[in-house]
């Protein structure tokens, strides 16, 4: 049996992702019992659309005269549907992905799947159906499934929970030598999971990517400084390496305003929120509950995740907020101390 190390290293030293789909296509095309658990697994994450039949090959950099679209991986199963898989850790999608990729598969449909580390799926998801539309692409999305035209899926993988599929296979079939490779693409997987880099763009070297990172941040320090119903007494500044954070108070609860590059990668969508803390003031116990606050957000439409950790003795809500693009500073500020505005009279009606 051929050994990761001796027969994909070699060939990728320099393109440690392909290292990657490599090694999982050869472990897969060398075990029936591992091709039976990621089947099984592709079963399920579809919702039961997607099963391969016994036998089937993993190829890898699969091309075709019509596009010069490069899929990782094509699982052929000997059928006409075509099932693509398109490994990733931190780069960002190609022109192709996920267009080019569908249009391939739509003649004879099949699936296109996605396989990346679980904490990047969320915002992966966002970034591939913010492309379905731009390209027009109608779909409807059932536990995590887009369903695209009538013959054709796309889903999701995380590398955890499919080299955890597969190692429970080869242990409980006692196959040494499957695990001794497997253990080799773990833990490159998990170091590319921890540690990958994502390769630097020239488009970051300019005076202005480091301006406008400050002028952002500017931004929600006048939104705080100018706010009536925001009291910032006695609060200061705070956050981390990856984040800027001004708090204060307002009404019942304490909140902060936050720019947060973290919170970009997994949301993907901006890297401003405002934060309000689940804990109430013990000198202002008549404000709004929990549950009254959801439901304010929820019939204002305005979109907001329910339960993140900002430090400090509770969780918050974090709503999502989008500077205006392409105009000057009093309207950017206008803009932003609108959304602000907003969301603080859904939730605490000032």
């Amino acid at each position: 049996m051929a050994s990761i190390l001796s027969d994909i290293v070699g060939k990728h030293s320099r393109h440690i992702e392909d290292i990657c789909s490599e090694s999982l296509a050869l472990i897969l095309n060398q075990s029936s019992v591992l091709k039976g658990a990621f089947s099984d697994l592709v079963k399920t994450k579809s919702n039961g659309t997607v099963s391969f039949t016994d036998h089937y090959l993993v190829k890898t950099q699969v091309t075709t005269k019509k596009d010069s679209a490069r899929p990782d991986l094509e699982v052929d199963d000997n059928t006409s549907s075509v099932f693509l898989v398109e490994a990733k850790f931190w780069a960002g999608l190609t022109q192709h992905q996920p267009l080019s990729y569908l249009k391939r598969i739509y003649k004879n449909g099949g699936a296109l799947i996605f396989l990346a580390p679980e904490r990047r799926l969320n915002s992966l998801n966002n970034e591939i159906e913010a492309r379905l539309q731009d390209g027009g692409i109608t779909y409807t999305s059932t536990n995590g499934v887009l369903n695209i035209q009538d013959n054709t899926v796309l889903f999701y993988l995380s590398w955890t929970e499919v080299i955890s599929a597969m190692w429970s296979a080869a242990v409980n079939a006692s196959e040494q030598e499957t695990l001794h490779n497997l253990f080799q693409l773990k833990t490159l997987v998990e170091k590319l999971d921890s540690e990958g880099f994502i390769p630097l763009e020239h488009s970051l070297f300019t005076p202005a990517a480091g301006i406008q990172r400050d002028q952002m941040i500017q931004l929600l320090d006048m939104v705080v400084e100018n706010h009536s119903d925001i009291n910032t007494k006695g609060l200061t500044y705070g956050g981390g390496k990856f984040s800027y954070q001004r708090f204060f108070r307002v009404n019942s609860r304490y909140g902060a305003m936050l720019y947060s590059s973290e919170k970009w990668m997994k949301y993907q969508k901006t890297p401003i929120y405002l934060g309000i803390y689940h804990e109430e003031l013990k000198d202002y116990p008549n404000g709004p509950s929990l549950s009254e606050i959801e439901k304010s957000l929820v019939n204002g439409g305005v979109r907001y995740y329910p339960k993140e950790d900002l430090g400090g003795s509770s969780d918050v809500f974090l709503i999502p907020l989008y500077p205006k693009l392409g105009v000057d500073k009093q309207v950017a500020y206008e803009d932003l101390y609108g959304q602000v505005n907003h969301c603080l009279e859904l939730i605490f009606k000032v």
